[in-house]
């Protein structure tokens, strides 16, 4: 199947999802605001995403380019036993974390929210023992996911948010009428229902379950070893928000929930364009990794970067233009109050400032885990690591929570930049003539945009409401930009355009 095609399906089924996902956030931020239980719902879910995620995501990494590498030597049977076994070993480590957390729980808490006193704490503990339960659905999750991927299985995976949403969904509304706790319980049904999804299916490709397990397997050890470095580095992103939650809860009440919307809809835009494209790049250039054939590893992450910028550049400079007023469109409602408004849309401007430094550092961090090089996206996230660590407690003195944002847009920058550099003296010299003409294209189409959809926005919003106002704004921007990116003959849009034109031709002719 052609790659554009299915990149363009799975951003229609992740448009969906994400649709939902914000009709969760929108659900809860009506019911709940930027308040305590709010504060100690999103805790309680960060501590089995990031204490999981730090082993799952270096493990669903880690998994593909050693799954191609046994499907190439011992053939796809021993491909997938390889598969059962990794799910095994998850399932044993997420045993160990589970039984930690619920013996430390109190300790745990105040590490990830060491501002969370009284009342507050005590929901929190109760909070983090129920939600922990999905911690064993997390890394198997993971796993499930990639599998499918690599066996050029895209639409499952993609779809998986659905389900998971509309569950959590049904759980805020009854939360609000029986019991806030079962915001904790219907966190797990809702992991659960994606596990359950993806274990069907992967099954039906000849999956092989079993209870047995071994660390000793050639391959299993060559995937932890390659492995261990990589937690770090694919669990950067969460790293940054638990370091920046953590510090919030001492700052304001609300802050972790203003932090957390903020990049709930920062996150949307690289859930939609850059995961998605890196989901269906990533088997690829590993099989090209695989076979030597750094020719086309080049030209595929080029690509790649080049569609990630055409959807990031103008998704950024448009949330950085209207913070404010598409917060207020998403979550000003209900006991959503005027400061809670005011922090989330602060927060989500400087967030946005790295929204495209953070999108392109996705993508060559796949680009190194192909090579199998772990080692030098380690020392770049670390160093990038250390740094955030220290603006967020410069930053914010003197800004509140918006420093801890700004603090990971500039961490996030400096991270792309270190790995640009070491990824030319890593795969040697890259022609990237055709793609700045391109990438400064995108930049102009971008701008233009903005300027011409602000000065619509400020016209419009004096006669019109708030919400009609951006909504409109939002609506022509996205029928302009495309206009534009054809005006300035935008390498791969003009292609398609002239593509799509010529079969339209050759069927009116026939």
């Amino acid at each position: 199947m052609n790659t554009k095609f299915i990149i363009i399906v799975l951003i229609l089924m992740t448009i969906v999802s994400k649709i939902l996902g914000l009709s969760r956030d929108i659900f809860l931020s009506h019911y709940y605001g930027a308040t305590n239980i709010s504060d100690v719902f999103f805790i309680s879910l960060a501590i089995p995403t990031v204490l999981m995620g730090f082993i799952s995501n270096g493990i669903s990494t880690g998994y593909i380019p050693v799954y191609r590498e046994v499907e190439t030597n011992l053939g796809k049977k021993k491909a997938n036993l390889f598969t059962g076994n990794i799910v095994n070993i998850t399932l044993l480590l997420s045993t160990v974390v589970f039984l930690i957390v619920q013996l430390f729980t109190p300790q745990i808490v105040k590490m990830f929210a060491f501002g969370f006193e009284g009342d507050t704490l005590q929901k929190a503990i109760t909070f983090t023992r129920l939600s922990v339960c999905g911690i064993f659905f997390i890394g198997v999750s993971s796993v499930f996911q990639r599998f499918l991927q690599v066996n050029d299985q895209f639409t499952i995976p993609g779809m998986i948010g659905i389900p998971y949403n509309l569950i959590l969904i049904t759980f805020i509304i009854l939360s609000y009428t029986y019991n806030t706790y079962l915001l904790a319980v219907g966190s797990v049904f809702a992991l659960a229902s994606q596990v359950a999804l993806m274990a069907y299916y992967s099954l039906r490709l000849q999956y092989d379950f079993t209870f047995s397990f071994t660390f000793r397997d050639e391959y299993v050890k060559k995937m932890l070893l390659l492995v261990s470095p990589l937690i770090v580095v694919s669990s950067f992103n969460q790293i940054n928000q638990l370091i920046d939650r953590s510090i919030a809860s001492t700052i304001i009440e609300g802050g972790i929930s203003a932090l957390s919307y903020a990049s709930r809809i920062n996150t949307l835009v690289q859930s939609l364009f850059v995961t998605t494209i890196a989901a269906v790049v990533y088997p690829r250039i590993s099989k090209y990794a695989a076979e030597g054939d750094f020719a086309n590893v080049k030209k595929t992450m080029v690509k790649s970067i080049l569609a990630i910028s055409i959807f990031t550049i103008p998704a950024m400079l448009g949330i950085m233009v209207f913070a404010v007023p598409i917060v207020s469109l998403i979550f000003g409602h209900g006991a959503f109050s005027d400061e809670a408004l005011s922090m989330t849309g602060s927060a989500l401007f400087y967030y946005s400032i790295g929204l495209y430094a953070i999108s392109v550092r996705i993508m060559l961090a796949k680009v190194f885990y192909s090579l199998q090089n772990s080692r030098t996206p380690v020392i770049i996230t670390s160093i990038a690591l250390v740094i955030n660590i220290g603006l967020n407690f410069i930053l914010s003195r003197f800004m509140g929570i918006n420093g801890l944002a700004l603090a990971t847009a500039i961490s996030g920058i400096i991270c792309m930049l270190l790995m640009v550099i070491y990824i030319r003296k890593g795969i040697g010299f890259i022609d990237i003539r055709e793609f700045t003409i391109s990438l400064v294209k995108v930049i102009l189409s971008s701008v233009m945009m903005i300027l011409i959809v602000y000065g619509i926005f400020n016209s419009i919003s004096n006669h019109l409401s708030a919400t009609v106002s951006i909504i409109l704004t939002v609506g022509i921007g996205l029928l302009l930009y495309p206009l534009l990116l054809l005006i300035f003959r935008v390498e791969d849009i003009f292609t398609l355009y002239v593509g799509f034109k010529g079969k339209i031709k050759d069927s009116l002719q026939k």
